[in-house]
């Protein structure tokens, strides 16, 4: 897989180049700084695109809303301080499918970087109840709404599943998830995998540790 560092922090990027090119099945581009990142991404295809928000700053905030904004099928994982956790509802907010906090092992982020490619969404557990915390409409029924098919892509999904292994496990065509995938998000008032996966978590439908 092909994956990007993007950092104000050249000490940073650094350290996680050298930490990620020590796994094979990763293959890593040239790094960035955040505000040239939409334009070197135009140039090249990558898996994941790793941004720092680690200093805090609205303007690394914003890469991710136009990067997507001009590449709307990228796969953005969000890196940020342990004390930064008020801003995950913005990181979300902006499209991003995953964050890692800097005090996470570095099995964590191979982990990340490898769901996050895979189309799978992923949050630090150390991260993941300040997820749940932040504010989101809650009704104790709001899943009864699905049916027993959408319910089995539901739980698929939440488990890291991309539609084509979904549609594996469950005997079904990929057209059918992805059918199935629409009318749960617009059941459930939802944009993307990643406010599916904060509703799950509310309503403890995965778990948060």
């Amino acid at each position: 897989m092909h994956v990007r560092l993007a950092s104000e922090a050249s000490l940073l990027c650094k350290g996680l180049h050298d930490l990620l090119e020590s796994h094979p099945e990763i293959m890593l581009v040239e790094s960035v700084v955040c505000k040239q990142c939409c334009d070197q991404y135009c140039c090249d295809s990558h898996d994941v695109v790793i941004i720092d928000i680690s200093n805090g700053r609205i303007g690394s905030l914003d890469c991710i809303r136009k990067m997507l904004a001009r590449f709307p099928h990228s796969k953005v994982l969000a890196l940020i301080n342990i004390e930064h956790v008020s801003l995950l509802g913005d990181i979300f907010d902006r499209g991003a499918l995953g964050v890692v906090s800097l005090d996470a092992d570095a099995s964590v982020l191979v982990e990340a970087v490898k769901r996050i490619a895979s189309g799978g969404v992923y949050v630090e557990a150390a991260l993941a109840q300040a997820l749940t915390e932040i504010p989101y409409k809650k009704s104790s029924k709001i899943f009864d709404c699905l049916t027993k098919c959408e319910t089995s892509v539901l739980l698929s999904i939440l488990n890291g599943q991309s539609h084509d292994r979904c549609a594996s496990s469950l005997n079904i065509s990929k057209k059918t998830v992805a059918n199935h995938y629409s009318r749960i998000k617009s059941k459930l008032k939802i944009d993307n995998s990643v406010q599916l996966t904060r509703l799950a978590m509310l309503h403890k439908i995965i778990e948060t540790t």
